[in-house]
């Protein structure tokens, strides 16, 4: 019997959209704007390399910069657009609802970096705290958030359920 359910941060709790943020952040649309999301996200690993925690946020656009990728404040108007870009999905709150309330233990993972997590933890937790308040665990209606970045330690690893594999955690409170 399943006792805990795993929830995708990215397109699953939070909408993460890579072309809306660089129409947002450039004014581009069509052939451009997916030109300029694949060049900035795909091309180039610095976006991966991102993710893997090798760079913070300040690293990341100046990686960018010094690559010739963007300018000074071009990189400054992407990550303004990702964090106005991340909006919480309608649909999760109601069915983690309903999972709480059946005692199932609720968990969310992302590859995203310490910034992006403290921002949607700043901007969403809240609004969970307000939708879900008979249901918070510990300030927040997830057990436990996965950050693929972080080191596992000793509290941390309590938390994981048995039987789960290679996966690195990162405790919200």
């Amino acid at each position: 019997m399943y006792r805990a359910v795993v929830f995708d941060i990215g397109n699953v709790l939070v909408r993460w959209n890579p072309l809306g943020i660089v129409e947002a952040a450039f004014g581009l649309s069509g052939e451009e704007a997916h030109a300029r999301r694949h060049a900035l996200f795909a091309e180039t690993d610095i976006w991966r390399a991102l993710n893997r925690g090798e760079y913070t946020e300040a690293e990341a656009k100046r990686a960018y910069v010094d690559a010739g990728h963007l300018a000074d404040h071009e990189a400054d108007a992407m990550f303004a657009a990702l964090y106005d870009s991340l909006h919480l999905l309608e649909d999760p709150p109601p069915l983690m609802e309903r999972l709480a309330a059946a005692g199932y233990r609720l968990f969310a993972l992302t590859d995203n970096v310490h910034e992006v997590v403290a921002h949607l933890r700043e901007r969403h937790v809240r609004l969970l705290r307000r939708d879900l308040r008979p249901l918070v665990r510990n300030n927040s209606v997830l057990d436990v958030v996965l950050l693929s970045l972080e080191q596992l330690d000793e509290k941390r690893a309590a938390l994981v359920p048995a039987g789960t594999t290679t996966w690195y955690f990162f405790v919200s409170a």
